[in-house]
């Protein structure tokens, strides 16, 4: 995912630009099986999909980084990615002034 960060997609089609997203995003998910509130999973999984076609398949990581981690802001705030993308603009601005307090 590294070597195509912030290429993985075209934007806003959503189309992939790697072939090594399908693969990523296997990755991901099968080790969100296993753990599933793993900080670092969640936030890469936060960046998989922002860019993607369907942004809301990481509602379910969000809501992990808002309640698991409330002394982390930057992982507060990495749900405010997807809130955006999804048009949820007051949960932007709530969980951005939580990460700022947070922080």
């Amino acid at each position: 995912m590294v070597l195509n960060a912030w290429k993985l997609y075209d934007y806003p089609s959503g189309r992939p630009l790697s072939d090594d997203v399908p693969e990523i995003r296997r990755v991901l998910e099968d080790s969100m099986e296993i753990h599933p509130h793993h900080a670092g999973l969640c936030h890469v999984y936060v960046h998989l999909c922002e860019m993607s076609d369907a942004p809301e398949k990481a509602l379910s990581v969000c809501e992990t980084l808002r309640t698991r981690f409330p002394d982390a802001g930057h992982l507060i705030h990495m749900a405010t990615h997807i809130d955006i993308l999804i048009g949820d603009y007051e949960a932007c601005v709530k969980y951005n002034d939580k990460a700022i307090h947070a922080d």
